[in-house]
């Protein structure tokens, strides 16, 4: 499959939202670089020469967090991940989502 590439700045704002007055963009790219918000996975930060922006790979925001893209294409089975993901915070992360 092909990488999907967005911008920071377009991730940023997803991740602002309507709440741009109480999110600031700082924050909002301290978020992005944590990577996924469910398996921690890093973005891959590139610079997209024919936007002249920095973007990140396969990143995309979902409900004001930020995920892997591989993870919005197969949340029909995100039922049988939940548990993996609650085990985070346990030091028993899994690498990426569908690992």
């Amino acid at each position: 499959m092909k990488e999907q590439i967005v911008s920071e700045v377009s991730l940023a704002q997803g991740l602002r939202g309507d709440e741009a007055d109480t999110i600031t963009y700082a924050t909002a790219l301290n978020t992005i670089t944590k990577g996924c918000s469910i398996c921690k996975e890093k973005f891959i930060k590139v610079w997209n020469e024919a936007e002249e922006e920095w973007s990140y790979k396969n990143a995309i925001v979902v409900d004001k967090m930020v995920r892997t893209v591989d993870f919005v294409r197969n949340r029909s089975i995100m039922l049988d991940f939940v548990p993996v993901c609650s085990n985070v915070n346990k030091g028993r992360r899994k690498k990426t989502c569908f690992e």
